[in-house]
């Protein structure tokens, strides 16, 4: 799908929280998120292939279905 360029706008992802075994909870410190209670994150993928976008015409549709 091709965008005009007057309908460009700076795209927001929604971050995938990973938890993990050796995670814990700095990370919501570290990127100032509310993490999910009582797990134990480990990672969190601000943007990959199959991040959804979170905001405009795009929202719901992944990176890979915008591009």
């Amino acid at each position: 799908m091709m965008v005009e360029r007057s309908a460009l706008y700076p795209l927001l992802f929604q971050p995938e929280i990973k938890d993990k075994i050796w995670g814990g909870r700095r990370l919501g410190d570290v990127l100032g998120k509310s993490l999910p209670p009582d797990v134990p994150i480990g990672e969190s993928w601000e943007v990959h292939g199959e991040s959804v976008v979170a905001n405009g015409g795009h929202t719901g549709r992944t990176l890979d279905q915008v591009r």
